[in-house]
């Protein structure tokens, strides 16, 4: 779908629920109708690029947690096992962490960028 592909802070709920001329104004905006909302917009992919970037250990710690339980399999000795049991549960802790971490910023960020589409949507009628 042409929208979800220009507009990445949609949600394909919100696109199915819109108006088609709804779907062709939001087009019309992204071919240099609104310029600060393309810009908005392309400062809105940066942001969300620069969190993704931020929080790529979190996608080095599922791989980590991935070959600790391989190891865990591996284990004959039941205090090794324990060990890695433990290893795996702090990891898996790290990892929820950091991964509410960045859904919140990926939320808030996206937040701050409908707002202000909207008030500048609101600004140029």
């Amino acid at each position: 779908m042409r929208v979800l592909d220009e507009y990445p802070e949609l949600t394909e709920e919100e696109v199915l629920d819109m108006e088609v001329n709804e779907w062709l104004d939001l087009l019309n905006e992204n071919n240099g109708k609104n310029t600060v909302i393309a810009q908005l917009r392309t400062q809105y992919r940066n942001d969300v690029k620069a969190i993704r970037e931020k929080y790529a250990g979190l996608f080095t710690l599922r791989a980590e947690i991935e070959e600790l339980k391989g190891q865990l399999d591996d284990a004959i000795d039941t205090t090794e096992k324990d060990k890695i049991a433990d290893r795996i549960k702090a990891k898996e802790n790290e990892a929820r962490t950091l991964r509410d971490e960045y859904k919140a910023e990926l939320s808030a960020l996206k937040l701050q960028f409908k707002k202000d589409v909207k008030a500048e949507r609101k600004q140029s009628k």
